[in-house]
């Protein structure tokens, strides 16, 4: 690394290429291994992180490709065309299999159950399939069918179906059993006092326990209702069959709107594709009864389940970005600078919140925070570490006319998303997005906002919060943070930054309140911490003794639960609710605790800090003075 930063400082790109590649090989080896815990706090670069995106990828591809497989063999099967719908059969339940395998690694089960339900269902189908194909006269005698295979065997074709029977209807047996022990779950280990106590979290955590509750009746419930109608079609029960069938559809329609009523106006995609196939499956039940299993019934049938096999394949799922793509499209659609845009992102606060779902902005108590710093900051201009969707840097610029962002993110993707939204808000010449990691870009912001410029009067700080205090340093040491800045740092409480809270704190230099704020669309406390930059050169971290080991272990601890946060499933809100109150605990043992909430951060402000507002009048004021002084000169000399 010494011979990479002398090539730079020589202004040689192509040996700090060459450097870099070099560098690049060895951290690629088994040395980045061993070094993979400190990898994994510098963010995007983690063996962790890339474990996490690489199974997430791979999940969303081995869904897609069973579900595709599972209708393909659905509609071949109604066809009679046992060489097509046994393979395709066989693979659908391969890669649902892997998919739920890969889904319980979350240890969430509204999230894994639904996919391993499927792959029950799919399994004893196949078995049905087989069994059909192997020991039965086909239902009707076509130019491509081969059965029986093996010659006709009712006895063996009955016992086997027994079994497919019991398969059958062991899935809505497994799917009740669910609810109840989520519903169990939920009321032991969810009681009220680990819920911090203020009015209306009862309700919270009801809607808390309510959730998985909810996953686990619209996601498994029409897949249990189509094991039901496998399992009565086996046994015999024709017209109950259908009856479920149609439960089936309705319990499908009933899912989508009360997603679309929750979230947006918009339609997934692939509910309809499930509609379409449970209405082909009906159609093909209710024609066999009526006209005797006549072929052009199977073909309207198999027509009807190919449009859902079309629409299935222009729906590519686009998982991973979905919370952020619901964002930009929100902002999309509404007018916007100034009063339109605030209560376009006041009217998403409100949607996020009653959806009982989570999105990472700093939206409710936290955005008011945000407007007060932006308004009492002595320079205009912010720098945000942590960009994620641009709801912050909107809120941030939106404070005065006179304010300019700078904000960082390391996820090319939440950067691109980003740009979309502001761009929209139409606030891109007063917001510029960098992309990359803080600890890489920020050196290269001395020369642009360091020096002659003075540095930024607001700093927020949004991104992995074991990397504040690193950050911050950087970001002294390189001039970009001038005397009387502002600093706000988001969750130092949920998942917690204990080490960042002790140095500030307990340190002279920083003017310090610790916001008591509510987490955004969460039943959770948090903290922010607000401070005021004093005018000592020396960084917090050399003006303290090293930080006392329970602190350590805190830190470790909320580094663990957000990598925790960051795998398949997540955290839920009751787990968070449990890990805050234990971090709370902790530094209130050491003198850290909350000093105001949002509505006494003004106050605060109000009384001895310079609002922005104020420093910008009184520039403006000397302006005309300055103006008409040189008009009488002019005068006089003419």
């Amino acid at each position: 690394m010494e011979h990479v930063l002398r090539n730079a400082e020589r202004g040689n790109p192509h040996s700090v290429c060459d450097e870099v590649e070099s560098f690049g090989r060895h951290v690629s080896g088994v040395q980045d291994m061993l070094d993979s815990h400190a990898e994994c706090r510098d963010g995007a670069r983690s063996i962790s992180g890339r474990l996490t995106a690489m199974m997430h990828s791979r999940l969303t591809v081995l869904k897609y490709i069973g579900e595709v497989l599972w209708i393909l063999s659905e509609a071949t099967w109604i066809l009679l065309i046992p060489q097509v719908c046994i393979p395709t059969s066989f693979l659908a339940f391969v890669f649902i299999l892997a998919a739920a395998a890969l889904d319980r690694l979350s240890g969430r089960v509204e999230v894994w159950f639904p996919s391993a339900l499927q792959a029950l269902w799919l399994f004893w189908n196949f078995i049905w399939m087989l069994d059909e194909v192997f020991w039965d006269e086909p239902d009707q005698q076509t130019p491509w069918n081969l059965t029986p295979m093996f010659g006709r065997n009712e006895k063996r074709y009955k016992s086997v179906q027994n079994y497919c029977i019991i398969g059958f209807f062991l899935a809505p047996v497994l799917w009740i059993a669910a609810i109840l022990h989520e519903l169990f779950r939920h009321d032991v280990e969810v009681p009220s006092q680990v819920l911090w106590r203020t009015t209306g979290m009862e309700r919270s955590k009801s809607a808390c326990s309510k959730s998985s509750v909810q996953e686990l009746i619209c996601h498994c419930g029409y897949i249990a209702m189509w094991s039901s109608t496998d399992g009565f079609w086996a046994f015999g029960y024709f017209w109950p069959a259908t009856v479920t069938s149609a439960v089936t559809f309705l319990m499908i329609f009933a899912s989508t709107v009360d997603d679309c009523s929750r979230m947006t106006d918009h339609m997934d995609r692939t509910d309809v594709v499930w509609m379409l196939w449970t209405l082909s499956n009906y159609t093909w039940m209710v024609l066999e009864l009526i006209f005797k299993d006549w072929l052009p019934c199977r073909f309207l049938a198999t027509l009807i389940c190919l449009q859902s096999l079309a629409l299935l394949a222009f729906s590519w799922p686009q998982f991973r970005d979905r919370e952020e793509g619901e964002a930009m499209r929100h902002e999309a659609g509404h007018d916007h600078w100034p009063d339109g845009l605030n209560a376009s992102l006041r009217k998403h606060d409100k949607l996020i919140c009653s959806s009982k779902t989570w999105l990472k902005v700093a939206g409710g108590e936290k955005s008011e925070v945000l407007w007060a710093a932006a308004q009492h900051a002595r320079s205009s201009l912010v720098l945000e570490i942590g960009t994620y969707c641009g709801n912050s840097s909107i809120r941030i610029a939106t404070a005065s006319p006179n304010i300019r962002v700078v904000t960082l993110e390391a996820d090319p993707v939440h950067a691109v998303i980003a740009r979309a939204v502001i761009a929209f808000a139409g606030l891109s010449s007063r917001v510029d997005v960098w992309t990359g990691h803080s600890r890489e870009v920020l050196p290269y912001m001395q020369g642009k906002y360091g020096g002659a410029r003075g540095g930024f009067g607001l700093v927020f700080m949004d991104q992995r919060g074991s990397r504040y205090q690193e950050d911050l340093t950087m970001l002294e040491s390189l001039g970009l943070v001038r005397p009387g800045a502002i600093i706000v740092a988001d969750n130092v409480l949920k998942p917690g930054a204990p080490l960042f809270l002790w140095q500030l704190c307990k340190s002279a230099k920083y003017q310090t309140q610790v916001v008591r704020v509510s987490e955004f669309a969460m039943p959770v406390e948090d903290w922010m911490l607000v401070c005021r930059v004093g005018k000592q050169s020396m960084c917090a971290c050399e003006s303290l003794a090293c930080p006392p080991a329970a602190l350590v272990d805190l830190d470790q601890a909320a580094d663990l639960m957000r990598r925790k946060a960051q795998t398949l499933g997540g955290v839920s809100f009751s787990d968070w609710a449990e890990f805050t109150t234990e971090m709370r605990e902790g530094l209130r043992q050491w003198g850290i605790m909350p000093t105001t909430d949002a509505n006494g951060l003004r106050k605060v402000m109000d009384q001895h800090w310079t609002p922005l507002q104020e420093e910008t009048r009184s520039t403006h004021q000397k302006v005309p003075r300055s103006s008409a002084a040189i008009v009488a000169s002019y005068r006089t000399q003419s």
